[in-house]
């Protein structure tokens, strides 16, 4: 993430450097001219503290349980990775569908219950409504008996985020101090 940074600085060093040297020698800019370059410098930086404050604040959520989507969150014996996300209209709502795929690695067998074992908040911490007879499912519901030795499950959660005005949102898993991020 610090790699981000530092090449964001870099274009932004070079964007000024650019605006700055493009007066190949002539001593005379109409005044209109340094407002509209001054406009474009203003816009290059702001533009570019907008994505260093987004990297930052990515690099604080990332500490500790939280894992991005694509990523494996595993809690004991048990695995789980968000594999695909998508938005389904669902009668005049929004509905947030997640695959996942849930992995246990104990010789146990495991019972998931997706009600029990999952909820999905936004990022002002509302929570989205888990929905079990959702019509958006395109696959089984991610729910079920995992037999122990290394199997897994594959299935689908959706979760109404209607009344959430959120593009972030974080999912948890299992026990309060498992999180998945989710986007």
């Amino acid at each position: 993430m610090k790699y981000r940074v530092f090449i964001l600085l870099v274009v932004l060093l070079f964007v000024i450097s650019i605006v700055g040297c493009s007066n190949n020698g002539n001593e005379e800019i109409a005044d209109s001219d340094n407002k509209v370059e001054l406009e474009e410098i203003k816009n290059a930086v702001s533009e570019v503290t907008e994505l260093v404050d987004k990297v930052e604040e990515a690099e604080n959520l990332t500490s500790g349980n939280v894992v991005g989507c694509g990523e494996i969150f595993t809690q004991e014996d048990m695995s789980y990775s968000v594999i695909g996300a998508r938005i389904e209209d669902v009668d005049g709502g929004k509905h947030l569908v997640l695959k996942m795929e849930a992995y246990n690695s104990s010789p146990e067998n495991y019972n998931f219950t997706s009600l029990m074992n999952v909820g999905l908040f936004d990022s002002k911490g509302n929570e989205g409504y888990f929905d079990l007879m959702s019509p958006a499912y395109k696959e089984d519901l991610l729910d079920g008996t995992i037999l122990g030795g290394g199997n897994k499950i594959i299935g689908e959660l959706a979760f109404d985020i209607s009344e959430t005005k959120s593009d972030e949102y974080i999912l948890q898993i299992g026990k309060n101090d498992g999180i998945k991020r989710c986007y």
